[in-house]
């Protein structure tokens, strides 16, 4: 999509300043970005000469990739924007996303970033991201849970067609279970290894991607209102995605301790499958032994503990075996069940700082503030005066003390002429 711009003031002599107002997510028709908004006026009665005002539109979606390609056309508008207007101080404003998009276009445009006079924050949340310390592990274990609960589905869906009578969608289904049943040695001894399967993902890269809290030394202005639902909501889904994250760093904790012992490996990875082929053969056994009709579930089971049974009468090692076998392919199922729930529901609660890939869920702790990294001054704007029937997230800019100090702050800009280089100010190895 490529961006538009928007004059919506100027005059014939040069300006001395030109403003870019980024809206926020699903906000492309936002008031506050329009000439006659209360932000454009407040502005235009502070500075002196020609001020311009322009509006960056992008897709607006809840999308990291979605904002990150938006910060690429807007590097390219302010581009183009400085090479119409030479001379003119870039103050950019970016409310809610749109100042993600924005902190994206500072972290990886330095030096566009030192063209830019100021950069104004409404209601910002600041995304920051770090690799889980437990990731390849977990990498290794979603791999081989997808795996049995593929092979445990479709052995449900055999039995429940033999259950209703259909011998040849039950032949499908067992012949494929068997296979992937076949298959999960392997599975389990290449994907116990780091690096392999899910675990080819870099994830520290993929973590840097997605955080935009680090910005570049530069004029910087955050603004955040009373009562912001937007971040509360965030709030929320972070501690929910810390909760569903330490349940899955739990049981992954005594798997790591299995994982590094090579005999219970092996032993796993021939008792799992053994154990889920039982009751498949038990399943061909009983369909063919009451061929007259469907049967039921009690009668299955009843010859899946009689077959297992029976090993017992040649040795009682090889029924011990069997027994361990069908104990453990059914702990197997229910634990990788757990998991698989565990991880959609750490999905989902990321689903609310944008869309992402599972993988982002799975390796990848998220964290959002007020400000981005560092020491910065935040102002607050209280709730008197702002509107009681509408979102408070999105009514930063009808604050009378916001835009204040707001028109205030720009005009320190435009009236010093030179940058400020207020940016984060990170702990010395002394002060640690």
């Amino acid at each position: 999509m490529q961006p538009k711009q928007a004059p919506v003031s100027g005059g014939s002599q040069p300006c001395s300043v030109v403003f870019t107002f980024i809206h926020g997510t699903f906000a492309r028709g936002a008031s506050w970005t329009h000439d006659t908004s209360p932000l454009s006026s407040a502005l235009k009665g502070v500075l002196p000469g020609n001020v311009v005002i322009e509006k960056f539109l992008w897709s607006g979606r809840n999308r990291f990739a979605d904002r990150m390609r938006a910060a690429e056309d807007l590097a390219s508008f302010l581009r183009q924007q400085r090479s119409q207007n030479e001379g003119a101080a870039q103050i950019v404003v970016g409310h809610s996303h749109g100042g993600s998009v924005l902190a994206y276009l500072l972290a990886r445009e330095p030096q566009l970033a030192k063209t830019i006079a100021g950069a104004a924050f409404l209601a910002t949340p600041f995304i920051d991201a770090r690799p889980r310390p437990d990731w390849p592990l977990v990498a290794s274990i979603t791999t081989i849970a997808l795996t049995l609960c593929v092979s445990a589905g479709a052995l449900a869906l055999g039995l429940f067609a033999m259950i209703a009578g259909s011998r040849s969608m039950a032949i499908v289904f067992l012949v494929g279970v068997i296979g992937a049943l076949l298959a999960s040695p392997g599975l389990l001894i290449a994907f116990a290894r780091p690096g392999a399967g899910l675990g080819r993902y870099n994830v520290a890269q993929l973590a840097e991607s997605i955080s935009c809290s680090l910005l570049p030394p530069g004029r910087y202005f955050f603004l955040r209102t009373t009562g912001d639902e937007a971040a509360s909501a965030l709030g929320a889904a972070q501690f929910s995605s810390w909760l569903m994250a330490r349940l899955i760093s739990a049981i992954v904790r005594p798997l790591g301790t299995f994982r590094d012992s090579p005999f219970a490996m092996v032993m796993a990875a021939l008792l799992v499958p053994w154990g889920g082929i039982i009751p498949m053969i038990t399943l061909v056994d009983v369909y063919y032994a009451k061929a007259r009709g469907p049967i039921d579930v009690a009668w299955w089971a009843t010859e899946i503990a009689h077959t297992v049974a029976s090993f017992y009468t040649p040795a009682w090692w090889l029924g011990l075996m069997v027994s361990a076998g069908v104990c453990l392919f059914a702990a197997a199922v229910v634990y990788c069940i757990l998991w698989i729930v565990c991880c959609l529901g750490c999905w989902f609660t990321h689903l609310s700082f944008g869309r992402s890939a599972f993988a982002t869920a799975l390796f990848i702790d998220l964290a959002v503030d007020a400000v981005p990294l560092g020491e910065h001054v935040l102002m607050r704007a209280p709730w008197s005066g702002l509107p009681s029937d509408g979102l408070l997230h999105s009514s930063p800019h009808q604050s009378v003390l916001g835009l204040d100090a707001l028109s205030n702050w720009a005009g320190s800009i435009v009236r010093d002429g030179v940058k400020t280089t207020v940016g984060p100010r990170m702990a010395t190895p002394a002060e640690t």
